[in-house]
């Protein structure tokens, strides 16, 4: 028997929460930050709007493309195009927008504490973004960099066996050194 409920996928999800968490940030800063000018300084409330505004231009125009280009076009990429795809977007949000927008959120709080209901659901939903995508980038880092160190110095069998063809067939101007001696070519 088929569930009854199915979770969504995680593109469409990450479409819905990025844009809810803009429209509460934006109601905080209408509701809170804009308010409270006299106690938080003028140019916090500035940068804590300009981040708001550039983070919601990035998702529409950046971030939520990348996200859903997955979603629409699901049975025709490769589970990594999908990935990388879900991972860009999430990446391009967290830097131009979560990032900073947390930062200010949480020094507010850190400084003058819980002040308005609509400020908690906003540093809540800005304290997950903000896990999220630094989990995210964090991922993507390490990834990236085991890559470029698995091409120079690593000395995995398939790039030892693709380095003992080309030696075999002779086709490598320098024979490999380190651990890829150990194969040698045919004679």
């Amino acid at each position: 028997m088929p569930p009854l409920i199915r979770a969504p996928r995680a593109s469409l999800f990450l479409l819905y929460w990025y844009f809810t968490e803009c429209f509460v940030s934006f109601m905080a800063w209408w509701w809170f930050y804009d308010m409270e000018r006299a106690l938080l300084e003028d140019t916090l409330v500035d940068w804590h709007l300009a981040c708001n505004i550039i983070g919601a231009v990035l998702y529409v125009f950046v971030g939520s493309v990348l996200m859903f280009w997955p979603y629409r076009y699901y049975h025709q990429m490769l589970d990594s195009s999908r990935r990388n795809r879900i991972m860009a977007g999430v990446y391009t949000i967290f830097l131009v927008r979560d990032f900073p927008c947390w930062l200010m959120e949480f020094w507010v709080l850190w400084k003058y504490g819980w002040i308005s209901v609509i400020q908690g659901i906003s540093v809540m939903l800005a304290t997950f973004s903000f896990a999220f995508g630094l989990i995210m980038c964090w991922l993507i880092y390490t990834w990236k960099i085991a890559k470029i160190l698995e091409k120079q110095f690593g000395s995995s069998e398939t790039h030892a066996a693709v380095t003992t063809a080309q030696g075999a067939a002779g086709t490598m101007e320098h024979p490999p050194t380190g651990a890829l001696t150990r194969y040698s070519a045919p004679q």
